[in-house]
């Protein structure tokens, strides 16, 4: 009774897995390589001992580098049986150099490359990679089939989990929560170690911490077309002249563009091959910019500018040594950048030198982590207490409350406490350099 049970168990199992595969890229009728009956055939070869490997029909050529079931999927996936499913890095590279050299499959080496915010127990809790059959473990190295499903295209393409969520799963930081990783949009910013997914982009960061503020000019600028590739309908899907595109995705820009939102593969793909399996360069030191972030905060006349605020902190070609003041007449500024920031090959300043868009300091969008002796991330560089320095030969500054000196009161302009103006607090940069105490771009 039990071998019936299981057997039909099994060819209910099998049914299901045939329906999900028919009509797909995975139909390899479409092509006119399989018989019109034999949908599971082509793949697979019945009778065998029932285990993942031993089902496959052929065995590939690339088992060291991909496995034994992601060398199987190789042998359409190169390119020489369907042409479209040629596998195809965002920036062009091909085949088997992009597999390799994009997203590892090392899961122990995990800890190592995140620095120790991620590592094997992060996976074992995502749920993709099945353990060992034999003894219960985690294997110690991924396959194709950690993220795809190859008898279901319902998160295309062909993933086990909806794009926008797929990545953290394992990529879930130190707590398994997001901490360091990423961080949801709806926390306002506040807690955020990392950039927001689930924004979208046409949506300002500062509507949510200073609700009612009208800001304009603060909202995304035109995505990248790099960073916004449309995925494909179901009917192209089952088309097999179509080929998936491994750019940048916006969560629902297939469905609506004007609300595509802000995900970890809107700047990563796990098959490009740059640094960080990111789809552009976070910052070219060479070049003095920063394509990624330029991406979505940038302008073509003005990318140093992001959103076009009136007033912001000079980067890349403004920011170039020698530093001076802008009043005239001027005088030379004593500027001390962090060794392990990262500066233009010219000494100008980039997005990339005061912001991370991981593990930064909580609840400052993105930015990198500085002393916490220091109150500002600008007195990391602009030694506010250093009064010998030139840059503050005009004006001494402490962090003792000299709200004394005007009777209890602070400056005229000031709005509140610890608002720029505020003496309780000490009297440091931005009590006079209004404009910029929201931060380096009005925001």
């Amino acid at each position: 009774m039990r071998r019936w049970l299981m057997a039909w168990l099994l060819v209910g199992w099998a049914v299901g897995v045939r329906a999900g595969v028919e009509g797909t890229h995975h139909d390899m009728r479409i092509y006119n390589l399989a018989e019109e009956k034999s949908v599971c055939a082509y793949c697979h070869v019945p009778h065998r001992a029932a285990t993942e490997e031993s089902l496959l029909a052929r065995k590939g050529a690339h088992v060291s580098e991909l496995g034994r079931v992601g060398s199987f999927c190789y042998t359409c996936h190169d390119g020489t049986v369907v042409p479209t499913a040629l596998v195809e890095a965002p920036d062009g590279t091909l085949g088997i150099e992009a597999l390799t050299r994009s997203h590892g499959l090392d899961i122990d080496a995990l800890a190592e490359v995140t620095g120790g915010l991620e590592g094997r127990a992060n996976v074992e809790a995502s749920g993709l990679v099945p353990p060992d059959p034999s003894t219960g473990d985690l294997p110690s190295r991924m396959e194709c089939t950690a993220c795809h499903d190859p008898h279901s295209d319902r998160y295309p393409p062909f993933l086990k989990a909806p794009l926008e969520e797929l990545c953290q799963r394992c990529h879930s930081g130190s707590d398994r929560t997001g901490d360091g990783r990423w961080t949801s949009v709806d926390d306002a910013g506040t807690k955020n170690r990392a950039h927001p997914v689930g924004m979208p982009v046409a949506f300002s960061g500062s509507e949510r911490v200073r609700p009612g503020q009208v800001a304009p000019e603060m909202v995304f600028n035109a995505v990248d077309e790099r960073l916004r590739v449309p995925g494909l309908t179901p009917e192209e899907r089952g088309d097999p002249t179509r080929h998936w595109t491994t750019g940048g995705h916006l969560a629902g820009f297939d469905t609506d563009p004007a609300v595509g939102k802000v995900m970890c593969s809107t700047c990563h793909s796990a098959h490009s091959v740059k640094g960080n399996l990111l789809i552009l360069k976070a910052y070219d030191a060479a070049a003095g910019a920063d394509p990624l972030c330029a991406g979505c905060h940038g302008e073509e006349d003005s990318p140093q500018n992001p959103g076009g605020t009136p007033y912001y902190h000079p980067v890349q070609a403004e920011a170039v040594p020698p530093w001076e003041t802008s009043t005239v007449p001027h005088r030379a500024l004593d500027i001390l950048i962090p060794g392990q920031w990262p500066v233009a090959d010219g000494g100008g300043l980039l997005c990339a030198t005061c912001h991370r868009m991981h593990q930064g300091r909580p609840g400052s969008r993105c930015l990198r982590e500085f002393d916490p002796g220091k109150r500002y991330v600008c007195d990391e560089c602009h030694l506010p207490n250093d009064d010998v320095s030139g840059e503050n030969a005009h004006h001494v500054t402490t962090a003792e409350d000299r709200s004394s000196f005007l009777g209890g009161r602070g400056l005229s302009w000031a709005a509140g406490p610890g608002e720029p103006g505020d003496l309780s607090d000490g009297l440091t940069c931005i009590d006079c350099h209004v404009k910029l105490a929201k931060s380096a771009h009005n925001w």
